[in-house]
């Protein structure tokens, strides 16, 4: 995998493996989107600190972040994944919905802080 990883090259990994040094690229795909499925069964997919409950406004985003992309050979560049979750929580009524919903910071959650006005920023 570190090799396709590397270089991109269904060529290469299809000679490595006719030299007998790796698996063929079909195989390799397959064993890339397995440990990806598994990866993505153990991980929790939302922070601890953010509580489930379906009567809270919560926002999700994500978007695309690439640098560095206009170079003539495509190396040094930088593609990645960013997101952000919030809430909109009122400090006085978010202490039962842990309790209900099973989050496992109950004891955590803190009172969110006012909006911070824009001469603040």
């Amino acid at each position: 995998m570190t090799i396709k990883s590397l270089t991109s090259s269904k060529k290469i990994i299809n000679i490595l493996n006719r030299f007998g040094h790796c698996c063929n690229y079909t195989t390799l795909e397959e064993l890339e989107t397995e440990a990806t499925i598994s990866s993505v069964r153990q991980s929790q997919v939302c922070p601890p600190d953010i509580i489930l409950n379906p009567s809270l406004c919560t926002g999700v985003a994500f978007d695309n972040f690439d640098r560095y992309v206009d170079t003539l050979n495509g190396k040094e560049t930088l593609h990645d994944t960013v997101g952000i979750i919030y809430q909109n929580i009122d400090s006085y009524s978010c202490s039962g919905f842990n309790q209900d919903y099973g989050n496992a910071n109950s004891e955590n959650v803190s009172p969110t802080r006012p909006p911070q006005k824009e001469e603040e920023l």
